[in-house]
Formats: structure tokens, C-alpha cells, sequence
């Protein structure tokens, strides 16, 4: 099982806020798309292992390996240098494995708009608070799709 998108895969308080929340962009006319919802333990540990991969101590073999195992669990691969330097997660226990977070995107011509400009984001993420939601765009390391239950 890979990325779980589906809201109803939520707790119930947190698959209602979702869908305010996504009912007001829409009122906003910003496109938004939940990219992730509920993560299993193994989704969660891959991605708590990228960036956290030492790269004094592994090589590009363990890089394939981990790919392997993205690939295994429906996630997609990393090149070498995001494997070992892109930090994605710095926790083991996330809001998603309890299905208390999700994660939005904006979408811009069809396409999530990954690199959309900050005030997007700040847009996006003053909605999801309006709903009650915890946005993680306030945190010491920003995390601007995140969103879950305060």
C-alpha cells in the first residue's frame, strides 16, 4: 500500500474539517488537491529514512535498496542526493498514521503546483486555520501542505 489519499480514510472529525477546508478554496477559487491522508508504518519509516541516510556511511547501493523498497510500498523513487539530503519527516509518530493529518496541494494548470509561491501557500494555509485546523506552514520547519487536528 502506498499514498492514501482518500479522505474517508480520516478520522471522522478530521475527514469533516477536510472537506470544510477544501469547500472553502473552492469559495477562494484556489484548486487544491489532498495528495496524502492516513500512512501506514512502513510509509511513515521510508519516509522519516530519507534524508536521515548518512552518507559517509552508505553508498549508492543502499540508495537503490531504499528505492526498492519505495517502489515496493507504492511511493516513488528519490535520486541519490534527495535520499540523502532532503529531509522529509523528522518524526517516526505522525498525526497521518493516525489519520489525523492530510496533506493539500495547489494545482495550477492540472498539475500540483509544488513550487507555488509563498503567498499561495500562506493563502491556503489561513484557510485551513479558519477551519480549526494546525497548519504546519507555522512550524520551525515548514511543512506547507501539512494540516492536522490541534
Amino acid at each position: 500500500m502506498g499514498i492514501i489519499r482518500d479522505i474517508d480514510e480520516l478520522t471522522p472529525s478530521m475527514a469533516d474539517l477536510c472537506r470544510k477546508f477544501l469547500s472553502r478554496c473552492q469559495d477562494a477559487g484556489i484548486r487544491v488537491a489532498i495528495n496524502e491522508t492516513k500512512r501506514t508504518d512502513i510509509t511513515q519509516l521510508l519516509y522519516f529514512l530519507q534524508g536521515n541516510i548518512d552518507p559517509v556511511k552508505h553508498n549508492k547501493d543502499i540508495v537503490n535498496e531504499y528505492n526498492r523498497l519505495r517502489k515496493k510500498y507504492g511511493l516513488w523513487e528519490v535520486s541519490v542526493t534527495d535520499a540523502l539530503n532532503k529531509q522529509i519527516t523528522w518524526t517516526l509518530e505522525s498525526n497521518h498514521a493516525g489519520g489525523n493529518a492530510f496533506d493539500a496541494v495547489p494545482i495550477k494548470d492540472g498539475k500540483v503546483w509544488w513550487n507555488a509561491p509563498i503567498e499561495v501557500w500562506n493563502q491556503i494555509g489561513e484557510i485551513g486555520e479558519s477551519v480549526g485546523l494546525k497548519w504546519g506552514g507555522r512550524w520551525e520547519h515548514k511543512d506547507f501542505p501539512h494540516f492536522e487536528l490541534p
